[in-house]
């Protein structure tokens, strides 16, 4: 699914050209800048557009849905984080 531009009030945004004010050492991202007609802007990460989406009803249980591969990964890093979490309150 797309996202749609949506149309901003541009006094109260720099402009694209402005440098972002950001901290030094802050990583830099993949977003995207494009600038439509009528001073509607459309920033996003055009990765995000690439994500398959999954037919199932709005209640539906995800674990069911995603594949053992990365539901394996998630358990692994919600154990770590779960054993990193109780090792720093010993």
């Amino acid at each position: 699914m797309a996202r749609q531009p949506q149309t901003l009030n541009t006094g109260d945004f720099p402009s694209v050209t402005d440098p972002a004010p950001f901290a030094e050492g802050t990583p830099t991202d993949d977003l995207q800048i494009e600038q439509l007609e009528n001073d509607e802007v459309l920033i996003g990460d055009p990765d995000l557009d690439l994500v398959p989406e999954i037919d199932t009803e709005f209640d539906s249980n995800l674990a069911e849905e995603l594949p053992d591969t990365q539901l394996s990964s998630l358990a692994a890093r919600l154990v770590s984080y779960y054993e990193s979490d109780r090792s720093a309150r010993a």
